[in-house]
């Protein structure tokens, strides 16, 4: 019975193929720099800040409810919706999720054009998908991975 196809065992697959593409099916573009590479580097830098945002909130909320219980209350979340900072740090995480899909979306939308490129984009996804529980999370981002994919196979096996 075949497998279902998950985006793990997608990303995984991808991965692993990325590091057998023949590297002699595509001339060497050795003037241009792979485009993916400066992608990947922003999507990581981005993961960085978006990390950061949900800790330092998650942090503040635990002192907040270890205050309270110090003092033999509990905290609701509505306690903590009243808090003066509660706004500004909300603001915040709203930054950060109203650029999570269009950070996401730069990142697929850079092809590779490169085997190395390639096989850097395929391992970052990898780490992402691994170490960032929401880097692609529904059925769209599928999707949109696997195109990228497409195009980068198409770019590295045409001749040009």
């Amino acid at each position: 019975m075949a497998k279902k196809l998950t985006r793990r065992t997608a990303i995984t697959t991808l991965a692993s193929a990325a590091t057998v593409v023949p590297g002699g099916s595509r001339p060497a573009r050795a003037a241009e720099p792979d485009p993916v590479f400066a992608a990947i580097e922003r999507h990581r830098a981005f993961l960085v800040e978006a990390g950061a945002v949900r800790r330092h909130r998650a942090d503040w909320e635990n002192r907040l409810i270890v205050a309270s219980r110090r003092d033999g209350n509990r905290v609701h979340f509505n306690k903590i919706r009243q808090h003066p900072e509660y706004p500004a740090r909300q603001a915040r995480e709203e930054a950060i999720a109203e650029r999570w899909d269009r950070e996401k979306l730069m990142l697929l939308q850079a092809a590779p054009t490169t085997p190395a490129g390639l096989a850097a984009l395929a391992a970052h996804l990898l780490d992402a998908h691994r170490h960032h529980d929401l880097t692609f999370s529904t059925e769209g981002d599928t999707d949109e991975l696997l195109a990228m994919f497409d195009r980068a196979a198409r770019n590295l096996t045409t001749d040009t």
